[in-house]
């Protein structure tokens, strides 16, 4: 599935997924902190992982490597369609890594509530890059194929041409714009 392709399979089976009500653990709220050692170097990377508790972010949080300090934001301590609040959150953590995990997900809702389905999935990546640029950080952002509009005859290319059919469609493709 497309967590496995995301997180790794070579994962399988070695980490419990958290529920979503699980606290997040570590040294300090919000912190998930990993063993320092990567193979034989010693190295930390520090990571901001938007969407904390979703089923993917809950996912990378639980399968981050050794060596990596991961700063976990669920929707409740940090609301990506909030320049001012992504903005703090990257620049407390200096991280080299963000990904964001978060999404307004429910398709059928987008369609009632395009505004913030735009304001989550378009408006709260272009945040992030922002905020990544200043900080000198690398953005990884999810996407979806509701970019495109299910015609073809092969599996998509990265640089297919996209066309949404839908509200939420149009938001997540305004997320890789």
């Amino acid at each position: 599935n497309s967590i496995d392709s995301i997180a790794g399979t070579i994962h399988r089976g070695r980490y419990r997924i958290p529920p979503p009500d699980a606290p997040i653990s570590g040294g300090s709220p919000g912190i998930a902190t990993h063993g320092p050692l990567v193979g034989p170097y010693l190295c930390t990377v520090n990571v901001v992982i938007f969407g904390a508790t979703g089923l993917l972010g809950r996912t990378l949080v639980a399968l981050a490597p050794s060596g990596w300090t991961v700063a976990a934001y669920p929707r409740r301590e940090c609301d990506i369609g909030d320049r001012g609040a992504v903005r703090a959150a990257i620049a407390a953590h200096r991280p080299q890594i963000v990904i964001n995990a978060a999404a307004f997900t429910n398709v059928d809702a987008a369609e009632s509530q395009p505004a913030a389905a735009r304001r989550t999935n378009a408006l709260g990546p272009g945040y992030m890059a922002e905020a990544c640029h200043e900080a000198g950080a690398r953005l990884i952002h999810v996407s979806t194929d509701y970019v495109f509009d299910g015609r073809a005859a092969a599996p998509y290319v990265e640089d297919a041409e996209p066309n949404p059919l839908s509200e939420y469609g149009r938001s997540k493709l305004g997320g890789e714009q």
